[in-house]
C-alpha cells in the first residue's frame, strides 16, 4: 500500500512552499533572489520525481511522452530550467529589482536580467508572475498524470475493495497499516464494502490537507482527480 507518487507529491508541496516564501519577501531583493533559486530547484525536482516514479508505473511510457513534449515546448519551462542550471553551476541569480522614485509605499518590482548568455529570452512578466505561471505548467503536468494513470499511482484509486480481495488482504489490515485501526471497529456492523468506503472517505478527507489536493485547488482551481 505504497503511494507510488509520494515523492512527486512531496516535490509539489515543496515548490509551492518556496513560491509562497518568495512572495512573502517581495520587498527584500536578497531574500527574493535566494528563494527564487530554491523555487527553481524545487520546480525542477517535480519533473525529475515524475520521471523517477515512472520507472515503477507499467503504463508510463505510453502516455508520458506527450506530456513531456508539451512541457519541453514551453519557452517558460526552458527559461526556468536554464535559470536553475545557471544558479547551480555558476552561482548567478538572474533576479534584479527596481522601484519607482518617490513611491511612498516602497513598492519594489522584481524582474529577470536581460542579456545573460545562458538566458537570452527572459519572461517579460515579473519574477513572481512568471514563477506562478511555470508552477501552473508543472502542476498541470502532474494533474494529467493522475488523470491518465490514477489507479496505478494513487492509493485512493488503486486501493479498492476488489483489489484487496484479490491480494488476500483484510480491511482490518488496511486500517492497521493506514494508522487508524479503530476506524474499522466503529463500522463493524456494516458490510466490508461499506466499511472500506468509510475508511477511504476518511483518508480522502485527510489527504486533501496533507497531500496535493490543496495545492491543485489553489493553483489549478481543481482538486486531484478521483475515480467516481
Amino acid at each position: 500500500m505504497v503511494n507510488k507518487f509520494e515523492n512527486v507529491e512531496y516535490c509539489v508541496k515543496q515548490a509551492a512552499f518556496y513560491f509562497d516564501e518568495m512572495a512573502k519577501e517581495k520587498e527584500d531583493y536578497d531574500r527574493v533572489s535566494y528563494m527564487f533559486s530554491a523555487f527553481a530547484y524545487g520546480g525542477r525536482c517535480i519533473y525529475f520525481a515524475v520521471k523517477h516514479a515512472g520507472k515503477a508505473i507499467p503504463s508510463f511510457d505510453t502516455w508520458f511522452g506527450a506530456l513531456d513534449a508539451k512541457l519541453n515546448s514551453s519557452g517558460l519551462d526552458k527559461f526556468f530550467v536554464d535559470a536553475r542550471n545557471t544558479v547551480t553551476h555558476e552561482g548567478h541569480s538572474p533576479v534584479l529589482y527596481g522601484s519607482t522614485a518617490g513611491d511612498i509605499d516602497g513598492f519594489v518590482e522584481h524582474f529577470f536580467q536581460v542579456g545573460h548568455p545562458n538566458l537570452p529570452n527572459p519572461p517579460e512578466d515579473g519574477v513572481l508572475a512568471s514563477s506562478k505561471d511555470w508552477l501552473v505548467e508543472l502542476l498541470s503536468m502532474v494533474w494529467e498524470c493522475y488523470t491518465l494513470a490514477g489507479p496505478e499511482i494513487d492509493p485512493l484509486q488503486y486501493a479498492t475493495y476488489a483489489d484487496f480481495c484479490k491480494l488476500g488482504y483484510s480491511l482490518d489490515k488496511y486500517c492497521e497499516e493506514a494508522g487508524w485501526p479503530n476506524l474499522c471497529d466503529r463500522e463493524a456492523e456494516v458490510s466490508n464494502e461499506n466499511r472500506f468506503d468509510c475508511v477511504r472517505d476518511f483518508l480522502r478527507g485527510l489527504d486533501s490537507e496533507r497531500m496535493v489536493d490543496a495545492v491543485f485547488q489553489r493553483f489549478l482551481n481543481k482538486p486531484r482527480p478521483y475515480l467516481t
